[in-house]
């Protein structure tokens, strides 16, 4: 996702670009409402995410036209945002067009061109179709080891989404190298508690779990718990899934007991965040 840090340069490049062209009032807007759908989204408050990211993409449309590389990032977190929701078939729509417009103004092989891929990729992951997300996924990984380098945390978000996929594929042994050289780049480039070592590390755990390894999976699961809840606050969405995978851990060793009330918790996080299930 968007982190502050890129938000930040895409309001300078948007005040930049539009110095004497449009009303420093609507170059504002446009700067604040990117700001609520990222920090909405990132504190995984999605439903409420989704106002403010379509408002953005349509001032931006206004403001540098429909094929301008800030209306592609737009659509990025508008389309993460629609994914998180539920709405994959807007949401697959939405990175089509933000891939064609980067790979237009960007050229083929841009890091934002990877960011693209990844996005449609997961869209097609989360609906099961497996076949479409995979040459995306590792085109993105391609592009990413190309240009940035054996040790950047993009990188290790790529590994780790191939990694998933993978899995879901049941090629358990290369998932496993994905995942383990993934957590590796990510404690390193990262430092060892960020929230994006602990994303690694619930994935990783998932996989032993799938493969019957309970001892080597439960400390990485609670270790992922402990840094998602840290990063991200007890109420995150992803605490709910680092919860929910260290029950399903403990049932699956007949620790009921245990798990039971970590996925009651699990359960209230996830309404609170999405809604009841129907």
């Amino acid at each position: 996702m968007l982190r502050a840090v890129a938000l930040g340069a895409l309001i300078v490049a948007l005040c930049s670009s539009t110095a004497g062209t449009e009303p420093q009032d609507t170059v504002d807007r446009a700067g604040r409402l990117m700001v609520d759908a990222v920090r909405l989204f990132e504190q995984g408050r999605y439903r409420e995410a989704l106002a403010p990211a379509r408002e953005a993409l349509g001032v931006l449309e206004r403001i540098q036209g429909p094929d301008h590389p800030d209306v592609a990032l737009s659509l990025n977190v508008l389309g993460q945002t629609l994914r998180e929701t539920g709405h994959h078939v807007e949401a697959r729509a939405v990175h089509e067009r933000a891939l064609r417009i980067r790979e237009t103004t960007l050229g083929p092989n841009h890091p934002d061109v990877a960011w693209s891929l990844s996005n449609l990729a997961a869209v097609h992951w989360v609906v099961g179709n497996y076949a479409s997300a995979r040459p995306l996924f590792e085109r993105a990984l391609r592009i990413r080891e190309a240009i940035l380098g054996p040790n950047h945390p993009d990188l290790a978000a790529s590994l780790n989404n191939l990694a998933v996929l993978l899995r879901a594929m049941g090629e358990y042994a290369e998932a496993r190298r994905l995942y383990e050289r993934a957590v590796r780049i990510a404690e390193v480039a990262l430092g060892p508690e960020h929230p994006h070592v602990g994303q690694a590390l619930h994935n990783l755990a998932q996989l032993l779990g799938t493969m019957g390894d309970y001892a080597n999976a439960r400390p990485l699961a609670e270790r992922a718990l402990r840094i998602t809840e840290a990063g991200l606050g007890p109420n995150h969405p992803e605490v709910a899934q680092r919860l929910d995978n260290l029950a399903s851990l403990l049932h699956a060793v007949a620790d009921d007991a245990a798990a039971t009330p970590l996925l009651a918790r699990a359960l209230r996080i996830a309404e609170a965040a999405l809604g009841p299930k129907s």
